[in-house]
């Protein structure tokens, strides 16, 4: 796993690329670059681990580009748990949860993700209240939306 220049990413992709994630929605262009520039931008390979199993948690992310997938290890191999995609957050229920990873989550392909951690969550509520707003809503948007699918899918 490698570490991006948030900075470089924008250059490179274009600040309108970011705002089509569905976790970045309606947020403003500097919020966005606000959280590319002072998170920490991952790089990870197919195969990589972002996170394991009962890691501690003080951050969510979201997926730049490629596919993290979370599985759960068992006594019969890894169960496939969900896939996460351009946009979408992956570990904020956790980190609102105050527990630790209850998964492990692999890039099934090549894949940048932005890790938030809790300091900068904070941050970006005190310099930019309301995209910090639309960010909840976002989150708790993608949140639903799983809950949903799952359930449908029962």
């Amino acid at each position: 796993m490698k570490v991006l220049s948030g900075h470089q990413l924008i250059d490179r992709l274009g600040i309108h690329h970011f705002k089509e994630a569905s976790a970045f929605g309606a947020l403003s262009e500097a919020a966005i670059r606000y959280l590319l520039k002072k998170g920490t931008v991952r790089q990870l390979e197919k195969e990589d681990k972002l996170f394991t199993l009962d890691d501690p948690v003080n951050s969510f992310y979201i997926i730049l580009q490629g596919k993290i997938t979370l599985f759960k290890p068992g006594n019969k191999g890894n169960t496939h748990i969900l896939d996460f995609i351009f946009g979408q957050e992956l570990g904020y229920v956790a980190m609102i949860a105050l527990r630790d990873r209850s998964a492990t989550a692999i890039a099934t392909e090549d894949s940048i993700a932005l890790e938030v951690p809790c300091s900068l969550f904070y941050q970006l509520r005190e310099t930019f209240p309301a995209d910090f707003e639309l960010l909840l809503v976002n989150l708790s948007r993608d949140m639903a939306r799983r809950i949903w699918k799952t359930q449908a899918s029962l």
